[in-house]
């Protein structure tokens, strides 16, 4: 089913005017179930946008089935969207069954059931998830050349070199923005060692743009556990110097991740065969 959200409502008259001081006025009181872990809306009224951070809160980890979202106001001042487009959003998320939503002084919005989060990620359209596809498609098609490049001209001491950043992973687990940037870590120095400047600067732009859009997002990347898996898998194929071995840990590898941005692998391959 193709989720898709009509933004009929940008027009709304109860949009807050006064969004960024009742955003600052939440983040001075104690945290409002994870309320600080939502970033402004860069477009408003983007109720997709809404339902993307939405289901990568939840999927993230931050709220489990039982758990209440922030309050509706809080959480449309934080996200700087009016709350007629949070209540589209959350109208959607409610119809495909993963919120559920009780009005009046005791109720609240619900998290109730997490398995048609990545069908419906699949379903969203908009600038964002367009930006997203670009970028990725752009990484498919550089990683798996810069990964065999570095197998075929490193030497066995840059290979060693490596073995840190992906032993120093695990230390980090705890915190997403360490692992993160341990993990980016690791992609630009096997690009690094592959030894060729330009495919370095496409590569860097890449990631820089990845970056960007993770951070309009709650948490967005592939958890610890499947990311260090992944990781010494990919870490071990490049040492053992074989091209087979290596396209199979950089296929696993950028599936996860497309599935977390997109909620869904990408539908082709570099030579332009498709996936199954």
């Amino acid at each position: 089913m193709t989720v898709r959200v009509s933004s009929a409502s940008s027009g709304s008259r109860d949009e807050p005017n006064d969004a960024k001081a009742i955003a600052a006025a939440a983040l001075s009181q104690p945290d409002d179930r994870h309320i600080r872990a939502f970033r402004p809306i860069r477009l408003q009224k983007a109720a997709d946008a809404v339902i993307a951070v939405l289901a990568d809160a939840i999927r993230g980890g931050l709220f489990t089935t039982g758990d209440l979202l922030p309050n509706e106001r809080n959480l449309a001042a934080q996200l700087q969207v009016s709350r007629n487009v949070l209540r589209e959003a959350i109208d959607v998320l409610r119809r495909e069954g993963v919120l559920s939503v009780k009005r009046g002084p005791a109720g609240g919005i619900t998290v109730v059931c997490t398995e048609r989060l990545q069908d419906v990620i699949a379903s969203l359209h908009g600038p964002t998830h367009e930006l997203m596809q670009c970028a990725l498609e752009v990484r498919r098609s550089l990683e798996l050349p810069a990964f065999l490049r570095a197998a075929a001209r490193a030497s066995d001491e840059e290979l060693a070199a490596l073995e840190p950043l992906v032993a120093g992973l695990e230390q980090v687990a705890e915190n997403l923005d360490e692992f993160y940037a341990l993990d980016q870590k690791f992609h630009r120095e096997v690009v690094r060692i592959a030894a060729n400047h330009l495919l370095t600067d496409f590569y860097n732009a890449t990631l820089a743009q990845l970056a960007d859009i993770r951070d309009q997002f709650p948490v967005l990347q592939v958890g610890p556990e499947q990311a260090l898996r992944n990781q010494r898998t990919m870490y071990a194929a490049l040492c053992s110097r074989k091209p087979d071995r290596i396209a199979a840990a950089v296929e696993e590898h950028l599936r996860a991740t497309e599935i977390i941005y997109l909620g869904r692998p990408l539908d082709f391959v570099p030579d332009g065969g498709a996936t199954a």
